[in-house]
């Protein structure tokens, strides 16, 4: 918690030794007394001065309920310690230590001139939001960012409400967008989970234009447009190079793909962002609905003990369409879909 700072807070304060001080009320006309401008259990620093004597202190103090005050870090003071006050009528008012004074004249010089050579001497207050107006140039000393934190994969996951610019994403779950801060914001994201990005071209902007799943060890990194708008601005796949959309390619050697996991299946339309190759459990009929895109996928349906009849919707067969389908237990059936020019078309392997 920051110290209160504020100006004309001039009390009379009685009290004896090290202990508390009560507060009596303002020295004069046109200053504020401390229940002004503090709550119980705020500090400020304050200078305590006996005028009878001469001593005087600054000191971080707590302003307590019942008009008190108690010292908790002696800072200067005419002495090198908390004074030891006697009977009598003291003055309190809010202040700065003096050493605080030369590290803040050094740090807005330093600023001034748009160069930090050294530590700041002090830790700023966090305060979300700030910004620095200008160039802020370091010399001689890295600025290091804050460690990566792990933030797990949700439908919008607050990646810019975590405290770091370097995120560790785990889990599966499906990615529709992130969580609302100012434009010009960046992160970094380390997959460590195979979780879809659903592809939106106004608050989640990919690469490609196209959804995608991603695989352990990928990178990606993220500007964000305000208004909870992202857009994606790099991607490095862990695999190796990234796949260009739009261009024609050579594979020269072989390559393996992720098999998507729909656990139990029930009604539903292929989405070829999941994977070419899918795969789920036959428990219960259920209608597998045509892609609406372009594209080759294998799904592998096995039955358990509950399963039902498959119906198919939005596909052109003819007659043959490859072996039948059973409701027998352990069966498995291999269903190639493909989808060329907008037209649909299934065909059935029985596996034993």
């Amino acid at each position: 918690m920051s110290d209160i700072r504020r100006g004309r807070v001039y009390e009379n304060c009685t009290g004896t030794g090290t202990g508390a001080l009560t507060l009596t009320g303002a020295v004069a006309t046109g200053y504020k007394r401390f229940q002004d401008v503090m709550t119980n259990g705020q500090t400020c620093v304050a200078t305590i001065v006996d005028a009878s004597s001469g001593a005087w202190e600054t000191s971080q103090c707590t302003w307590n309920t019942g008009n008190t005050i108690t010292r908790s870090v002696w800072k200067d003071g005419s002495t090198a310690t908390f004074i030891d006050f006697a009977a009598g009528t003291k003055q309190v008012f809010i202040s700065v230590a003096a050493t605080e004074l030369a590290t803040i004249a050094d740090c807005l010089a330093a600023i001034v001139s748009g160069t930090i050579t050294g530590a700041l001497g002090f830790t700023p207050a966090n305060k979300a939001g700030d910004t620095i107006a200008g160039t802020l140039a370091m010399s001689g000393a890295a600025f290091n960012e804050a460690v990566s934190v792990t933030v797990a994969s949700a439908t919008t996951p607050a990646i810019f409400a975590a405290a770091s610019n370097s995120i560790t994403m785990s889990g599966t779950t499906t990615v529709t967008g992130f969580d609302t801060i100012a434009a010009g914001v960046r992160r970094i994201i380390k997959h460590t989970g195979a979780h879809l990005l659903t592809h939106n071209a106004t608050s989640l902007i990919l690469l490609g234009g196209a959804s995608f799943t991603t695989a352990s060890g990928d990178f990606s990194e993220w500007l964000s447009l305000g208004s909870g708008n992202t857009v994606m601005t790099r991607y490095q796949r862990a695999a190796g190079r990234n796949l260009t959309t739009g261009v024609t390619d050579t594979l020269a050697i072989g390559f393996t793909v992720a098999s998507y996991s729909l656990g139990t299946m029930g009604s539903f339309t292929i989405n070829p962002a999941l994977g070419n190759s899918q795969y789920g459990t036959n428990g219960g009929a259920f209608t597998l609905t045509a892609p609406t895109s372009d594209c080759a996928i294998d799904l592998l349906s096995t039955n358990n003990g509950s399963a039902g009849s498959i119906t198919f919707s939005g596909f052109t067969v003819g007659t043959g369409t490859g072996d039948a389908l059973t409701t027998t237990n352990t069966n498995k059936f291999l269903i190639m879909i493909r989808r060329i020019n907008s037209v649909s078309t299934y065909y059935i392997k029985a596996l034993q």
